[in-house]
């Protein structure tokens, strides 16, 4: 569970929205109950993320990871992240590192866990 999943810095802007400073509004659930306005230290999961090559918002490929049947690309954020994003493997070519991966926004998560 917690292996693949990165912490990202983000803002509680609402009861149920974060903002991240590269990836935007990020909406869902949340698990724990933070006032608006506070830092949180978001989980975020391989599975979290859905690629979509049509986003204006794309990311270089920073490191690849084949797992059964998905590949796990390491989208660079900075010099210091970088996020998971798990892709079926037959539902995208296979990419290279340094190539661009497109994210669909905005971000939803069912679950929002944050600390």
């Amino acid at each position: 569970f917690f292996n693949k999943g990165v912490f990202l810095e983000a803002k509680v802007i609402s009861g149920n929205q974060l903002r991240h400073n590269i990836l935007g509004i990020i909406k869902g659930k949340f698990v724990n109950n933070f006032k608006k306005g506070s830092k949180v230290k978001l989980l975020i999961q391989p599975e979290d993320i859905t690629h979509d090559n049509t986003s204006k918002l794309k990311l270089i490929i920073c490191d690849r990871k084949f797992r059964g049947t998905n590949f796990i690309y390491y989208l660079k954020l900075n010099a210091n992240e970088a996020i998971p994003v798990s892709v079926q493997s037959h539902n995208c070519e296979p990419c290279n590192i340094n190539d661009e991966l497109g994210i669909k926004l905005p971000i939803f998560i069912n679950h929002l866990v944050f600390f």
